[in-house]
C-alpha cells in the first residue's frame, strides 16, 4: 500500500489507478533515471501483491518453491534474470492487451457499429424511462365503470371480467381474487379503473374512491412485465457512461446493444397486439 501511496482501505478501483499513474511515472522508456526501473518493478510486485491474495501468501517463500519444483539449486543471479523475464512477461502481456482494447475501440468507432449503438441506446432508455413514468411515477387517471361479466379462468387461476365505462365501452381485464384487496367484486357494482397517463393502459380497478392502495392489478397489461422491460430497457446506459477503450464498453456496445433491440421489439408487439 505504502508503495502505491494508498491508505490501507483503498479498493480495487483506487488501487488500479494508483498503479497506471506510477507505472507511467516511472516507466523505463519515459523515465531515465537509474533508479527508476527498479521502483517501476516494485510497483508492479506491490500491484501484483495487492490484486492477487494467494501470492501475499506465497511471496516469502516464493523461491524456495521454485528451487523444489525444478529440484536444482538455482543461483541468486539466475533466479533475480528469470524474475526479471517474468516481470518483463507480464508487463508486455499488459501492453499488449491494453492495445488490443484500443485497437478493438479504434475498429468500433469507425463502423456502422458506432452510430447503431449509439442510437438503439437513446432509444432504448427513451421507452424506459417513459414506461418509468407511466407505470411508477406519475398519477394514473380514475374512472368510473360497472362489472358486466365475470368468469373464472382455470387455466390461468384468474377472474376475467368484463367492465363497461361511462362510455358504455366494453373492456377485458384479468385480476387475482386471491389479492388482499379484491373484496368480491359483483355483477353490476360500480368500481374504478385506473389507466396510465401516457400510454393509456388499465393497470387496474378498485371498489374504494379514496385510497388508490386498494387497487386490484390487471394481469392483462403489459405492465405485468414492467420490471422486466425497465431494467433491460436501461442497459445501454452502461455503454453511453462506459464509453472509451475498455473492455466494459467493447462487451457492452455488442451485448447491450442488440439484446435492448430485441427487448424493444418484444415490448413493440405486446403493445400493438396487447
Amino acid at each position: 500500500m505504502k508503495i502505491l501511496g494508498l491508505k490501507s482501505n483503498a479498493g480495487d478501483q483506487q488501487i488500479k489507478s494508483a498503479y497506471r499513474k506510477l507505472a507511467k511515472l516511472y516507466h523505463p522508456d519515459i523515465n531515465h533515471d537509474p533508479n527508476s526501473h527498479k521502483l517501476f518493478i516494485k510497483i508492479n510486485e506491490a500491484y501484483a501483491k495487492l490484486t492477487n491474495d494467494d501470492l501475499i501468501d506465497e511471496a516469502p517463500n516464493f523461491k524456495e518453491e521454485f528451487r523444489r519444483k525444478h529440484n536444482r539449486y538455482v543461483s541468486e543471479e539466475e533466479f533475480e534474470k528469470r524474475m526479471e523475464w517474468a516481470r518483463n512477461y507480464a508487463r508486455m502481456k499488459s501492453i499488449k492487451e491494453e492495445r488490443i482494447v484500443k485497437i478493438a475501440f479504434i475498429q468500433i468507432r469507425k463502423s456502422f457499429m458506432n452510430r447503431f449503438s449509439l442510437v438503439v441506446s437513446i432509444i432504448s432508455i427513451s421507452i424506459a424511462t417513459i414506461l418509468l413514468l407511466d407505470y411508477a411515477i406519475l398519477e394514473p387517471e380514475k374512472s368510473i365503470c360497472f362489472i358486466k361479466n365475470k368468469n373464472f379462468d382455470v387455466t390461468n387461476n384468474m377472474l376475467e371480467l368484463v367492465i363497461q365505462t361511462s362510455a358504455s365501452e366494453n373492456l377485458n381485464i384479468s385480476v387475482d381474487q386471491m389479492d388482499p384487496n379484491y373484496h368480491n367484486f359483483k355483477l353490476g357494482s360500480k368500481i374504478y379503473f385506473y389507466t396510465t397517463p401516457i400510454l393509456r393502459e388499465i393497470k387496474g380497478v378498485s371498489n374504494s374512491i379514496k385510497n388508490d392502495d386498494l387497487m386490484v392489478f390487471n394481469y392483462k397489461s403489459f405492465y405485468v412485465a414492467f420490471y422486466f422491460y425497465v431494467i433491460l430497457l436501461f442497459l445501454p446506459l452502461i455503454t453511453l457512461f462506459s464509453r472509451g477503450p475498455n473492455v466494459v464498453y467493447i462487451l457492452s456496445v455488442y451485448f447491450n446493444t442488440y439484446l435492448s433491440l430485441i427487448i424493444m421489439i418484444i415490448f413493440l408487439l405486446t403493445l400493438i397486439f396487447n
